[in-house]
């Protein structure tokens, strides 16, 4: 096995969603964290993270690399399912008004979901940053319509970056 395949195994091994969302499960129990929108509305510093609703693993794996980086935003998870409805909509227009940023995980059925396009087409009305997230090891994949057609940065998952780009944003 040479050096970049040893190396990927390794971060796979480290980073397996197994151990990412005990690690999660962990610390929401440590803070006690209750992500409803009370929660919400008592945190000021977080990002919506939309997500296609079939790929919820993916977005486990987003927040526990983010955790494990010590992002410096809460990540609250906003799965996006189809058929939209009116209720998802106040929902979710009502989490995007409360959010820092906004951030799409850019997975293998996020492409074509219009629950995230909607998301996106608001996200940016309400002068949100958008960023498009590919993780590591799944990170061919098209971004959705509304990111690309918006000029919204994707790039592959790194906090610190992410971090910058949302303290940028308005500035």
């Amino acid at each position: 096995m040479g050096g970049g395949a040893y190396a990927e195994a390794k971060f796979r091994e480290s980073l397996s969603l197994g151990k990412l969302g005990r690690i999660y499960k962990a610390r929401e129990e440590e803070l006690d964290m209750d992500l409803s929108d009370e929660y919400i509305v008592r945190n000021e510093k977080y990002a919506l993270v939309v997500f296609d609703s079939r790929d919820v693993d993916k977005s486990l794996f987003l927040r526990g690399i983010a955790m494990n980086d010590r992002f410096g935003f809460e990540l609250v998870d906003c799965p996006a399912d189809e058929p939209v409805d009116d209720e998802w909509r106040e929902q979710t227009a009502y989490r995007i008004s409360r959010a820092s940023a906004v951030i799409v995980a850019v997975t293998e059925n996020a492409n074509g979901n219009a629950a995230i396009d909607w998301a996106v087409e608001r996200s940016l009305e309400s002068k949100k940053p958008v960023l498009g997230a590919r993780l590591p090891y799944d990170a061919d994949h098209e971004p959705p319509r509304s990111v690309s057609e918006n000029g919204c940065p994707v790039a592959l998952w790194n906090t610190r970056k992410a971090e910058a780009a949302i303290a940028g944003h308005g500035s």
